[in-house]
């Protein structure tokens, strides 16, 4: 009776892997993908960029990137340093050095000392943070770099649109660069404005787009869909107190430093080999 029971396991065994289906083959994970298009930082050095901003689930301790690039946590931020808090933030003071996976809600520039680790270490050795000299490359120092950087709204997000070095605009598909005329967040969509679909086209030609997604001072999350900021890995040497940041409103992209303290995004990228 043994004997018989196992034969009807191993055989029910047999059955059930033999009767799998395509549709449930692995498939390739977008959890950490990248967009397929090079940008220059350096004369010398092209990265792609993340497929979103990165992620952090307190409760799980999982790292992701964003499904799409226009995604932002928003209020969930509100959250952050609750541990028992099943869902995902996106806005991190500056380094994970001695801060409690780079999530430390203190308002205490001391809690933020030590030199910069990157975040990339938690999702993989080939991804990092722009330093402030390749950001800033990026944005005014490759080629033909007035044309290949424009404010814009993204499936009712508004955000800083890049375009990689050898861009070719698809077809049936508008872009205007630059920034707008005016201050305040009803001025992106004046610029630029793609749906979501309209979006799906601009990212497989290589674009990509960082969201404005507001910024946290301790564990309260600031909304704004004017300014948008973002770390680099260097802190500003003049005050150890301060990093580089990216800093966008509708108006100018330019180079600054904020408090280390302070939450705002990442975006992460890997060199091109």
């Amino acid at each position: 009776m043994k004997k018989l029971l196992l034969l009807m396991f191993f055989a029910t065994s047999i059955m059930i892997v033999g009767c799998k289906k395509e549709s449930e083959e692995p498939k390739p994970s977008k959890i950490f993908g990248f967009i397929n298009g090079a940008f220059s930082v350096s004369e010398t050095k092209q990265v792609y960029f993340a497929s979103g901003n990165l992620q952090y689930n307190q409760s799980s301790f999982d790292w992701r990137f964003a499904e799409h690039q226009y995604d932002i946590c928003g209020e969930k931020n509100n959250h952050c340093g609750d541990f028992s808090h099943d869902g995902y933030i996106d806005l991190f003071g500056w380094s994970t050095a001695s801060t409690f996976f780079g999530i430390d809600t203190a308002i205490d520039v001391n809690s933020y000392r030590g030199n910069f680790v990157d975040w990339g270490h938690n999702v993989g050795n080939d991804w990092y943070t722009l330093s402030g000299d390749e950001w800033w490359y990026l944005i005014l120092g490759r080629s033909n770099c007035e044309h290949l950087k424009a404010v814009g709204c993204v499936n009712n997000q508004n955000g800083l649109i890049l375009l990689p070095d050898n861009w070719q605009l698809p077809e049936n598909i508008r872009f205007t660069p630059g920034v707008a005329n005016g201050n305040g967040a009803e001025y992106y969509s004046q610029v630029n404005t793609f749906s979501k679909e309209q979006w799906e086209i601009m990212e497989s030609a290589g674009a990509v787009f960082l969201p404005v997604s507001g910024s946290r001072t301790g564990s309260q999350y600031e909304n704004s869909q004017n300014q948008c900021q973002y770390w680099s890995s260097y802190r500003f040497e003049p005050n150890p107190t301060c990093a580089e940041i990216l800093f966008l409103t509708s108006i100018n992209v330019t180079r600054t430093n904020t408090y280390v303290f302070y939450g705002i995004p990442v975006r992460l990228v890997k060199d091109v080999q």
